[in-house]
């Protein structure tokens, strides 16, 4: 061996050797639990997001219950006294006592709340009023025409039932022990007048 090929193979043997970096089964399970776990955040927030997209106004609801409830008794107090049936006279004075009982308990719910009743923005009655408006016209026209009676209960029986599906829709977005049993009665209370209106638009039932 001369001397050239004797350097030449003292500098191969002195080279320092590249060592590859151990990425053992324990990093590697390290890793999937890592990206796992950001997968599940990341499916959390956008159910989250979803839910708080969906989730019903509770306020939206007993607002809506609270106008139609006033609106409701206001048309009524107009007509109940022309209404020529005594019979048909009875329900209707037990129709506007749940009205208005009702309105009072909703009036001390929003107390209790430091809420005032009847801040309603001029997309929600540009929705609500005119079902009332037009109320008013229809029992008007058949006050005029002779024909009270028959239309104020066709009338009735349409809101009370309407109002009614509203109550069970406030009734499951609310936990408020108050307003449960404010909506608890006011059921209750229309429940009976719905049956009696039914009872005396059909008496040979």
């Amino acid at each position: 061996m001369n001397n050239l090929e004797y350097l030449n193979h003292i500098s191969q043997t002195s080279r320092p050797v590249a060592h590859r970096k151990a990425s053992g089964p324990k990093s590697g399970l390290i890793s999937k639990i890592l990206l796992g776990g950001l997968a599940a955040l990341a499916v959390i927030g956008v159910i989250a997001f979803i839910i708080n997209l969906t989730k019903p106004d509770t306020d939206k609801y007993i607002n809506q219950l609270y106008y139609r409830t006033t609106s409701f008794n206001s048309v009524l107090e107009n007509y109940n006294r022309y209404l020529k049936s005594s019979d048909l006279r009875a329900i209707a004075n037990s129709l506007s006592g749940a009205l208005t009982g009702a309105t009072s308990s909703l009036d001390a719910y929003y107390t209790q709340n430091n809420q005032k009743p009847g801040n309603y923005t001029e997309k929600f009655l540009a929705e609500e009023a005119p079902t009332y408006t037009e109320l008013e016209t229809t029992l008007r026209n058949a006050k005029l025409n002779g024909l009270l009676d028959r239309i104020y209960v066709a009338q009735t029986q349409l809101q009370v039932s309407l109002l009614l599906t509203l109550i069970a829709q406030t009734y499951e977005r609310t936990k408020d022990p108050y307003l449960v049993q404010t909506l608890n009665t006011y059921s209750t209370n229309l429940t009976l007048i719905k049956q009696k209106l039914e009872a005396y638009s059909n008496p040979g039932d």
